[in-house]
């Protein structure tokens, strides 16, 4: 018991102290949607109706935006059936026709949902496809069922969490949650799995959360749910490559297994990160190291969410959670963080592989360990 509250408080104080390929990577989600679970040995902030102000990202805080758990008149089996039917009336007319008026919908749910402010349709604006699960997701008697509305412009994916009561004198739907992404080009939308260690449950939503030329990185959401509240408790990057930087970078993560020791839960991520360069006469592909590190995610007792164990990763958190929208070459601590597969080319590694290092350090600013890897570089072999 000693050495987790060790992990919590040394967890606690990082936090409050500051596979290459050259198709496709795993973060560029799968379009189907999937349900499957991770097994391993082994109160809160309401989630609002997110606003999205970055593709995929989703930020909140504003009191007067957080959605309460309440009743609904309006069941997400009923939702499925007006949209499949196009049974509001108002857009069967003319230029509307196969669109759906959402806002009866809205309504009826008490979800505030506004054409200028979020990435939803109010009134005739979009055609939409409706699917339901039914998970297990609190633990508790009586499985979750998710509404997943799927809007084809703009690009974005609604997922309502229901649970229906069953109190012989209340009885009716209960609407808990709503999570909203957005998505763009190359219009993959999220997908979603129900991830387990056997005592507790997570819904994990997995999204895109940048694209561009020979650029792609992805994300993905743990949410915990439960009568009062479905809050978001973790969040983590699945993956990026970076074609146009030099060196290029591929990268893929994955849950290795979760554990539950003494109320403390851990999440052991694996990730992979593959470093190579094109040589610009023929366009080869040159590797040049690969690295494969573990980070860990805590959640104690208490805990509203997991944070960042870096006692017990073989990372930064910066270097693992480093921003999509900056070259990561262009970190000042690059050198530092690979310091070790570098000062391997400089010493052992093929011709092209030191004359990239020796042409890569030239353009760096100026650091100890510039200063010691081209030293390095003159003193091996050419």
């Amino acid at each position: 018991m000693a050495m987790w509250g060790t992990r919590i408080l040394s967890a606690f104080l990082a936090f409050t102290l500051g596979v290459y390929s050259t198709g496709i990577v795993r973060y560029v989600v799968a379009a189907a949607d999937k349900v499957g679970t991770v097994y391993a040995a082994g109160k809160s902030q309401m989630l609002p109706l997110l606003k999205l102000n970055v593709e995929g990202h989703q930020s909140s805080d504003d009191a007067a935006d957080v959605m309460q758990p309440h009743p609904v008149s309006l069941s997400p089996y009923e939702i499925k059936r007006i949209l499949e039917n196009d049974e509001l009336s108002p857009c069967q007319r003319g230029e509307y026709s196969g669109f759906v008026d959402f806002g009866p919908i809205w309504e009826k749910l008490q979800l505030k949902i506004s054409d200028t402010i979020d990435p939803f349709p109010e009134r005739c604006s979009s055609p939409a496809t409706a699917n339901i699960y039914s998970l297990e997701l609190d633990g508790n008697s009586g499985k979750e069922t998710l509404l997943r509305l799927d809007f084809g412009e703009p690009y974005a994916s609604l997922y309502l969490v229901f649970k229906y009561r069953n109190r012989q004198q209340n009885r009716g739907w209960n609407i808990l949650g709503s999570l909203a992404y957005y998505y763009g080009a190359p219009f993959i939308p999220p997908s979603h799995r129900v991830v387990s260690e056997g005592r507790h449950r997570w819904l994990a939503v997995e999204y895109q959360t940048g694209h561009g030329s020979a650029f792609g990185s992805g994300a993905e959401d743990w949410y915990e749910v439960g009568e009062s509240s479905v809050i978001r408790v973790l969040t983590y990057p699945t993956g990026v490559y970076w074609g146009m930087s030099d060196p290029t970078i591929g990268s893929d993560t994955k849950v290795l297994k979760i554990e539950d020791r003494n109320g403390v839960v851990t999440a052991f991520l694996q990730s992979w990160t593959s470093y190579g360069y094109y040589e610009s006469f023929d366009d080869k592909f040159v590797r040049l190291w690969t690295n494969q590190r573990k980070a860990t995610y805590i959640k104690g007792p208490g805990m509203q969410e997991f944070i960042f164990d870096s006692l017990y990763s073989e990372m930064a958190e910066e270097e693992f959670d480093s921003p999509n929208d900056q070259d990561p070459i262009s970190n000042k601590n690059f050198l530092k963080y690979n310091y070790r597969e570098l000062a391997k080319i400089a010493t052992k590694g093929n011709r092209k592989q030191k004359d990239w290092l020796r042409d890569f350090l030239a353009h760096r600013d100026d650091s100890l360990e510039r200063q010691s890897l081209q030293s390095a570089l003159k003193g091996s072999r050419p």
